[in-house]
């Protein structure tokens, strides 16, 4: 079952991404926004990556599940976390022969984007705990899967809970009348519970004849549109003079699809009675326009540079990059890093770092120094101090949200 959603995940990635990205020589921080998940994917085979990781358990098992691993990370975080398994990959690729992999900066991206990506997506969930979960939220109270009364059969083609979660959006005024009228207290979902429930109704409706209709590439644009036309941001946006809910734009939502479609239905009633007193029409969702703003929001922070160079300053010498790569001492290791005008943005730095990581490890080994472990904000601090007497070119400075990552169909 996972291989084939693996396969049918590539496919899909494969027909709805446009071949995109930036070339060689051009602003590697443009390359981040550019990121192509598919490409990454690609690059991950090609460099043989999958011989040592694997994604949703296939592939090797030597590394981490690369679907699994920097849980909530964004891409400066996933790049030190990265660095900080570097001696281990250099230990096991030594041993088994093989060549350390050399990225450039629009192969980093790609990447990144991929296994960032992968954190929004799901495996399928459990039929059997879905309708242990059908019995004990009430759902088969007001429901049934094929039958009348509001039947849940038409939900049964679907892999991804988003469609399901969209109904309940719209029908959620009306469901919690109902409910309230029976007794009956509304539902609430942890963890990947809708998932399961959705695994539940498609087992129920299984035939020939289903069919099966996987979650289609969200189109960020759309979704940054839809937020602002469907009023989200008269209560999540910075500097919109309400604050009644929370910013999204600085709250990391880096959980799977599963989760988010659980937390928005848990805050509808909360957001429609707010909505209500304020006299603003509570919004109805069509078609993927769910999908496109969960998305969007999930992305914010994909390349959200927030590095400040002083802190920047103490990593470099309290961590001892200077010991290798500080002025003012004559033949050092490495280059001097230490004037403050090296073109190291975020992208550019942990290209660099991976791609002479072999080397780095080599010398330090044999002076018997110790990794140097980054924390996982190290690496936008570091970028900051390294490039902090440059003039800032345009598009350079902090990198905002902009919803531009190419994931468009």
């Amino acid at each position: 079952m996972i291989r084939a959603l693996l396969r049918n995940l590539i496919l899909l990635l494969a027909s709805s991404l446009a071949c995109a990205g930036s070339a060689e020589g051009e602003d590697a921080s443009s390359s981040i926004a550019s990121a192509n998940p598919m490409e990454g994917k690609l690059t991950l085979m090609r460099k043989g990556c999958i011989t040592c990781h694997s994604i949703w358990g296939v592939g090797g098992g030597l590394g981490p599940d690369l679907a699994t691993a920097g849980h909530d990370q964004s891409f400066q975080q996933l790049a030190s976390m990265f660095w900080n398994h570097t001696p281990r990959m250099v230990q096991l690729l030594k041993q088994r022969g093989t060549e350390w992999p050399a990225l450039s900066d629009k192969e980093m991206a790609d990447i990144i984007s991929f296994i960032y990506y992968l954190k929004l997506l799901d495996q399928p969930g459990n039929p059997v705990l879905g309708r242990t979960l059908f019995q004990q939220k009430k759902c088969s109270s007001c429901h049934s899967l094929r039958d009348q009364p509001l039947p849940l059969g038409r939900f049964g083609a679907y892999v991804s809970p988003v469609y399901l979660t969209q109904a309940m959006w719209n029908a959620g005024r009306t469901m919690r009348r109902n409910q309230q009228e029976h007794g009956i207290a509304m539902p609430l979902f942890q963890g990947r519970e809708m998932a399961d429930l959705q695994a539940y109704i498609r087992s129920a409706n299984a035939s020939p004849d289903t069919g099966t209709n996987y979650l289609p590439l969200p189109d960020l644009s759309r979704g940054a549109a839809l937020f602002r036309s469907k009023g989200c941001a008269h209560c999540h946006q910075p500097g919109s003079g309400n604050h009644v809910g929370p910013e999204l734009s600085r709250t990391p939502l880096r959980k799977s699809i599963s989760e988010i479609c659980g937390i928005l239905w848990n805050h509808s009633f909360a957001m429609q009675a707010r909505m209500a007193a304020g006299g603003v029409e509570f919004p109805r969702l069509e078609g993927n326009e769910l999908a496109d703003i969960l998305a969007y929001l999930y992305f914010l922070h994909f390349s959200r540079d927030e590095g400040d160079a002083a802190r920047g300053e103490r990593v470099f010498n309290g961590k001892g990059c200077a010991n290798c790569h500080g002025g003012g001492t004559p033949n050092k290791p490495g280059p001097d890093l230490s004037a403050g005008k090296k073109n190291y943005d975020m992208l550019r730095l942990a290209t660099s770092m991976w791609n002479h990581a072999p080397i780095m490890y080599g010398y330090m080994e044999s002076e018997a120094m110790k990794w140097i472990k980054l924390d996982l904000d190290d690496m936008q601090d570091l970028s900051k101090f390294l490039q902090r007497d440059l003039d800032s070119p345009p598009g350079h400075g902090d990198t905002k949200p902009t919803g531009k990552l190419n994931l468009k169909r």
